[in-house]
């Protein structure tokens, strides 16, 4: 689920997954059947400690889906785990 927050960013609740095949993987959030890939200085602690947990963040799409590559945020801060 995804919701306006204040300073023009939006929060989102989903699932934390690494997606990819190494050495080509990235951190997404799942949100209701959407993955968003997490990009910004918040992107290795989600990485490192909330893999397969659902957590809400506060972030901004910094980059619209563009064919299969999905939509990018970035991740302003981790609202609750």
């Amino acid at each position: 689920m995804s919701v306006p927050a204040k300073d023009n960013g939006m929060k989102f609740t989903g699932t934390v997954a690494v997606k990819g095949n190494e050495p080509h993987t990235y951190c997404a959030l799942m949100v209701d059947g959407v993955e968003y890939k997490i990009v910004g200085v918040k992107e290795k602690e989600i990485r490192r400690s909330y893999q397969n947990n659902i957590i809400t963040v506060e972030g901004v799409i910094v980059k619209e889906r563009q064919g299969i590559l999905p939509s990018e945020i970035n991740v302003l801060r981790i609202i609750r785990n």
